[in-house]
């Protein structure tokens, strides 16, 4: 005989509990949402990793750890308590679509009635569990040793502190579900709860306020992690109250301002280049910059073979950055150290996306000190947080101009990550250069040569390379467009300057989205990051050697050797072509993970995937093709390899990662890969000696 189930346990019960767990779910939604998109940015995702990672170092090159470790907790705190207290209050109302006095009345079950009162709870302990979980995840790379400890102690204090806020949050006896008033509205509760809404409303508009109209300082001495928790906090505050108000007035409010965006992106696009109207700096041909430095080398070197070297270096956010700057400062310092420099023997740099940060760092280091070493000035700028701007103008200033319906440039984030760039070029360098034209370091009177550069962007409108360079970006080079023709009354093949800032060539260069914006020209036209064309500067390497043995052979100059130098940093890459895909080091782990063969949703996923890993095929085809150009001789390759310490492609770096950086260019390391910095390094320092042998 078959035992009767009880009421609330038949089928029919069972699916009433789950919808109304569900409504319950969807009341708090943002809530979740947060939770869920925090937990993937601090545990999963390579950069959010970083930045816990970075805090838990005792040597932090940015100083303020303590601070911004302090002002970390606060702000999941913050989170922590906005989760908590807004989805209390919303489960509070009895709204009038779905969650009747009628439903009510008829008798909740214990699914509906556990959700009520303790989903709360959960959401409010869980954003103190992301942060430890994201703690843990940072020490690992460590060993259990330094740093990895003061992380360790971080999760501890995190997970003690989300026990304390549960202890807390248990003891405040909530009245239970089933015997909670109903109201109908906001004006209706207690005066305690609306001043508790008040008071979060107005921090949530007041850190906006702050963020909008300053980010870079407040956001580079908070720090990153403060500005993404400080956010999280903001976004539950102000989406709470939108599903409040979509909920009581019938109204998809989430719904019209995505409509909004969609319809006012027609008008208010603000990402516009800057410019320095006025520099009117008059630029040279290849053939005329030959000249001078063909001549530079005649009377100040005593060279039987002067060495021309022609740079090449790829994209990668802040690691390319970093490691641009590595191998470029120590073959200067090294070569001053031998009473030499290579930096009056290095023609030209042709980068992309970060590595034309660390080029046009490495120009800017040399100019600024003539004498010493230029690595700890480029260093110290590159170490700096310069994702915290970054992030603060996305979430707050540039977010809210999606909803304007006319442009404020105020309120680009792009500018901001420009600025933030200055400034830390003016700490470090004792420099504004990098807020002046572009050209302002060919105008001098500097003893030294200074380097060719060629920041290599993208057109979108219609695919095409364009480049900022301080020389005439013409025919030599192959359907490619010069920056400065789309600044007003230029034409191609004008010798008038780019006229815009050194910092707006190199992030017009390294626009990669989503925290970078396209940058949109007078015309209307947009540059976006130079590796969607091609991701490791090789073809305009190329033409630049093209120019340069046309230029040798045309003027009969026999004492010149034109030499390749590779800077790869890909810790798959191999200076014999193709990548090593079964690398298990931390800093291999995301590229490995997505060439893996894969038949998940192949049938919508190959064509994003294909499109995505021919950049990386494009790039290692352009190498290849400048090294058989040179013809397999006279080329040196400057290679990253895989690691304990995982190397992130955004904006800031830890103390570990700029380490490993560091070391593996003065060491080499299990060559498995083919690379040996090293002996390149040597073998290139001696190209610049007397009676040097080519190689």
């Amino acid at each position: 005989m078959t035992k009767p189930m009880p009421p609330n346990v038949s089928s029919r019960g069972i699916w009433s509990q789950v919808v109304q767990a569900f409504d319950e779910l969807k009341v708090c939604r943002f809530s979740l949402i947060v939770l869920l998109v925090g937990a993937f940015v601090f545990i999963k995702q390579d950069q959010g990793v970083e930045v816990l990672r970075a805090l838990g170092e005792n040597h932090f090159a940015r100083s303020g750890n303590a601070l911004k470790f302090f002002s970390a907790i606060m702000a999941a705190l913050a989170w922590a308590l906005a989760s908590w207290y807004c989805s209390r209050v919303l489960l509070y109302f009895r709204f009038p679509s779905g969650r009747g006095d009628d439903v009510i009345e008829q008798g909740r079950g214990w699914l509906h009635g556990f959700l009520v009162e303790h989903l709360p709870r959960v959401f409010g302990v869980s954003p103190l569990l992301i942060l430890a979980a994201g703690f843990w995840t940072a020490s690992r790379s460590y060993g259990g040793a330094g740093a990895g400890v003061t992380l360790i102690i971080y999760a501890v204090v995190c997970v003690f502190a989300t026990l304390l806020l549960y202890l807390y949050l248990v003891r405040r006896n909530p009245v239970p579900a089933i015997a909670r008033p109903k109201r109908a509205s906001f004006g209706e509760t207690g005066r305690g709860t609306k001043v508790a809404v008040i008071v979060m409303a107005t921090l949530s508009l007041g850190c906006c306020m702050v963020f909008i109209f300053d980010p870079i300082p407040v956001a580079g001495a908070l720090g990153t992690t403060t500005v993404l928790l400080t956010a999280a906090a903001c976004w539950v505050c102000m989406g709470s109250a939108a599903v409040y108000w979509s909920s009581w007035h019938r109204f998809p409010i989430v719904l019209f301002l995505f409509a909004i965006t969609v319809v006012f992106s027609q008008c208010n696009d603000n990402h516009i280049v800057r410019n320095t109207p006025g520099a009117h700096f008059q630029r040279k041909t290849l053939d005329h910059a030959f000249d001078d430095w063909y001549a530079r080398q005649k009377t100040n070197t005593a060279e039987p073979m002067h060495p021309l070297f022609i740079v090449t270096t790829e994209g990668g956010g802040i690691r390319a950055a970093y490691w641009t700057a590595v191998v470029l400062g120590a073959l200067e310092d090294q070569a001053r150290a031998g009473g030499m420099s290579f930096a009056d023997h290095l023609f030209a740099i042709s980068s992309v996306s970060g590595g034309s940060l660390g080029a046009a760092a490495f120009d800017a280091a040399l100019v600024t000190g003539s004498d010493g070493a230029v690595s700890p000035r480029i260093k110290t700028m590159l170490g700096t947080d310069l994702l915290a701007p970054a992030i603060a103008a996305l979430l707050y200033p540039d977010l809210f101009q999606r909803f304007l319906p006319c442009p404020i440039e105020y309120l680009d984030r792009g500018r901001v990550i420009e600025e933030a760039w200055e400034r830390a070029a003016s700490a470090s360098m004792g420099t504004d250069l990098f807020s002046q034209d572009i050209d302002a370091m060919w105008s001098g009177n500097f003893s030294r040569w200074v380097p060719c550069l060629f920041l290599n962007g993208t057109l979108v409108e219609t695919g095409q390379r364009i480049i900022a360079s301080n020389l005439i970006v013409y025919k030599e080079f192959k359907d490619a467009i010069d920056v400065s023709t789309k600044t007003p009354g230029t034409s191609p093949g004008d010798a008038e300057g780019a006229d815009i800032p050194l910092s707006t060539a190199a992030h017009g260069s390294a626009r990669f989205t989503f925290v970078s914006p396209a940058g949109r020209f007078p015309d209307g036209t947009h540059i976006v990051d130079g590796g969607y064309f091609e991701n490791s500067g090789a073809t305009t390497g190329s033409e630049v050697l093209d120019a340069a043995r046309r230029y040798l052979a045309a003027h009969q100059i026999t004492d010149v050797l034109p030499v390749i130098i590779t800077i790869s940093n890909d810790p798959l890459s191999s200076p014999a072509g193709g990548r090593f895909l079964n690398a298990p080091q931390a800093s291999a782990k995301r590229d490995v993970s997505q060439q893996k063969p894969s038949t998940f949703m192949i049938d919508v996923l190959a064509p994003l995937n294909t499109l995505f890993n021919t950049r990386n095929a494009h790039d290692t085809y352009a190498q290849e093709a400048l090294v058989a150009q040179q013809g397999y001789v006279n080329d040196y390759y400057f290679g990253l390899s895989p690691s304990a310490t995982p190397l992130p492609l955004g904006w800031m770096l830890s103390d570990a990662a700029m380490e490993d950086m560091d070391n593996q260019i003065q060491q080499s390391m299990d060559k498995v890969d083919g690379k040996d910095n090293p002996a390149e390094l040597e073998d290139i320092l001696k190209l610049m000696k007397p009676h040097a042998a080519t190689r």
